[in-house]
């Protein structure tokens, strides 16, 4: 279609082709009957390998570097399979900036009807430096300029570093109040398991709202400082939740300066953008003295503590 060319044209496709198979089928050849069945899938039959493929993104396409596979294509539907090192994969209408992996593996297809263009894929697993693991799909479906173009993504998160957690977050759709806090607020730790899911409309002029999306995370001995003023909360084994602009992270249990705590909760409701808003704390802790003192007289609430 002209809208496929016109955004294959404006990526800068890039890279090698080997070992290229081209046919082409002559309609002159085909009864009429055959013709009419073949028009839509047999016009032409394309497949080659692929050596160091880059496409930079376009509008909602994702941008890749640095595929090597296999391609097959006809006028009407085709697919990629790719087993890439040092890869890179990015969704500009999501999230910050491409993921960089040592090693990609899965399949890519396309099914081209009329001015729709369905993209989806089949088994990604994405390893990154550390080993961590990015597995899940994608499917982008793209139209013509009178109807809005959509993505769904499913991502499962494996030992990911908890500070790199942030990556994952889609820093186009969420409060970027709240991308900032998650930046310099997870210390260190690990996500031994998590999970992405977003859908909804891509388009640069979307209504507010059009995209949704959550990520849950579990994390293994975090460490999280809620605010520059607080002692670090460490020994955190929690569930973080975010959904669309609301965090929530629940724990059994905690540490900070010392104090032991059960049954932590932390709320940040989600706001407009530019609004002020709070971060709500609970838990349950059983205090000494020693540390009734430091609480009421030199922690960061001593100031509404002292006489």
């Amino acid at each position: 279609s002209e809208e496929l060319q016109s955004r294959l044209s404006s990526s800068e496709l890039s890279g090698y082709l080997h070992n290229i198979n081209l046919n082409i089928f002559s309609q002159a050849l085909l009864t009429e009957d055959q013709a009419l069945e073949d028009k839509q899938n047999t016009a032409f039959t394309f497949e080659a390998m692929l050596e160091n493929i880059n496409i930079n993104a376009y509008e909602s396409t994702p941008s890749v570097k640095n595929v090597d596979g296999y391609v097959f294509a006809n006028n009407s539907s085709g697919f990629v399979s790719f087993y890439s090192e040092n890869f890179e994969l990015g969704f500009p209408t999501l999230f910050l900036d491409p993921w960089e992996l040592k090693l990609a593996e899965g399949k890519v297809s396309w099914v081209i009807d009329n001015s729709e263009v369905n993209i989806y894929s089949d088994g990604l697993r994405l390893w990154r430096e550390d080993s961590s693991l990015i597995y899940g799909d994608f499917k982008l479906s793209i139209n013509d300029e009178s109807h809005e173009d959509y993505l769904s993504l499913a991502l499962g998160l494996q030992d990911v570093i908890f500070q790199d957690a942030v990556k994952f977050v889609p820093f186009h759709v969420i409060d970027k109040d709240l991308y900032a806090w998650l930046s310099s607020s997870l210390i260190a730790g690990s996500v031994n398991n998590g999970i992405y899911y977003g859908y909804g409309s891509v388009e640069s002029h979307s209504a507010q709202n059009s995209f949704t999306s959550s990520i849950f995370l579990q994390s293994n001995n975090g460490i999280v400082q809620f605010d520059s003023e607080w002692p670090y909360v460490e020994e955190l084994e929690a569930d973080v939740i975010i959904q669309n602009g609301q965090l929530d992270i629940k724990a059994k249990q905690a540490k900070i300066a010392g104090t032991s705590l059960d049954n932590l909760k932390v709320h940040l409701p989600e706001v407009g953008e530019g609004k002020a808003n709070y971060l709500m704390l609970s838990a349950d802790a059983l205090l000494t003295s020693r540390l009734v003192d430091y609480w009421l007289l030199e922690s960061p609430i001593a100031n509404n503590t002292k006489d």
